[in-house]
């Protein structure tokens, strides 16, 4: 028999990160009985990333650095 427990919040909960649009809302855990193996549902959210854009300074060109290593 499968055993379906819904972990918690910071329940077998070791790492955290933020890469994305979408965020792990929930996790099911599914055991066999008869094996080791073990079966992870996650249920996501959609959840957009605000940018922070800030301002860069423009640097040369490719063609200009290519002169300049031409050059050395």
């Amino acid at each position: 028999m499968w055993e379906s427990p819904v972990l918690q919040p910071g329940e077998d909960v070791n790492t955290h990160g933020r890469d994305g649009d979408w965020v792990v809302t929930r996790v099911e855990k599914f055991v066999s009985p008869d094996t080791d193996k073990k079966v992870f549902v996650c249920y996501c959210k959609y959840d957009p990333v605000e940018p922070e854009w800030s301002l860069i300074n423009r640097g040369v060109n490719a063609s200009e650095l290519l002169e300049e290593k031409a050059e050395i």
